[in-house]
């Protein structure tokens, strides 16, 4: 009998123990209990621990049923010894408790190398003497940043393949405006939408917004002048999502044609939303200020 050679008792013990007697997880009551859900519903599948002979303790599974005949109610019991399948889970369990500390280990390193990289860029360009030098400090400060504030929104959200872009793209706009806080004339201002994106969209979203944001804060007001800049994110036709920036800055001389401009900053720009399903595009006047408009695909709500 297999029970026998896992319990280590004879057929003739067993018969003369109470449940109790070999149940070292249940008392009489709840057993009782236990007996009476059969009695109703027709079976149950528990897991327990069960008292060899010798007073060691192993894992078992019951599946225990109500069983009629003409001579009255019986229960039919299956046992199966789960002692090395629980011995595994909790190694399991071991094992993905380190991994989840050596994940939050990492994340908190990769978060610091970002703050650290980021504030260094910042620290040089507040000592540079060369304003093109300058310029290009804090360019890399923003893009840093839309890379930082990203993987801090992902750490914090529910799920790994959406971010929510409303508060995504309000920090990444408050880090590129304390970069350029030497500018207190100039405000920012922010009108979004509650959308997602995927998380391989939100990053060169992100990172288009803080090249747009960025040059806005170098170009759009010279000499200190005072100016708005605003960021509006909405669902547009089709589903789509919309998200533009503006600004009422003194705006680009000549006419603004994307495919034929030599600027590498608005190459890269078209690159990037043509790398994510969207389009770009840009209006602007002498005076009047510039508007940025990014199409971009969004999720099915």
């Amino acid at each position: 009998m297999a029970y026998c050679r896992m319990s280590g008792y004879t057929r003739e013990e067993l018969t003369r123990l109470r449940i109790n007697d070999i149940d070292a997880m249940e008392d009489p009551i709840e057993t009782a209990e236990r007996i009476e859900r059969i009695l109703r519903t027709g079976a149950e599948r528990f897991e327990t621990k069960h008292r060899r002979k010798d007073g060691s303790l192993f894992d078992v599974e019951i599946s225990a049923a109500r069983y009629d005949d003409p001579s009255g109610t019986r229960f039919v019991c299956f046992c199966r010894d789960i002692t090395e399948r629980k011995r595994n889970q909790e190694e399991l369990r071991r094992q993905l408790e380190d991994k989840i500390l050596l994940l939050r280990e990492t994340h908190h390193r990769i978060k610091n190398s970002f703050l650290s990289a980021e504030s260094l860029l910042g620290l040089q360009a507040s000592k540079a003497a060369n304003p093109e030098a300058m310029d290009m400090l804090k360019g890399a400060q923003a893009r840093i940043a839309a890379m930082r504030v990203l993987y801090q929104r992902i750490l914090e959200a529910d799920q790994y393949r959406r971010v929510s872009l409303r508060p995504y793209l309000e920090s990444l706009g408050r880090s590129i405006l304390s970069a350029y806080s030497t500018e207190p004339a100039i405000s920012l201002e922010f009108d979004l939408e509650d959308l997602e994106a995927d998380s391989e969209v939100a990053f060169p979203l992100g990172a288009m917004a803080a090249e747009i944001l960025t040059n806005s804060f170098k170009h759009a007001f010279p000499a200190g002048n005072p100016g708005r800049i605003r960021m509006l994110l909405h669902r547009g036709p089709g589903g789509r999502g919309i998200l533009r920036l503006e600004d009422d800055g003194r705006g680009i001389s000549g006419d603004v044609r994307i495919d034929e401009s030599k600027s590498f900053g608005l190459a890269l720009l078209r690159m990037m939303s043509e790398q994510i399903g969207g389009s770009f595009r840009i209006e602007s006047a002498p005076g009047r200020g510039t508007s940025c408009e990014i199409e971009f695909p969004i999720p099915a709500s």
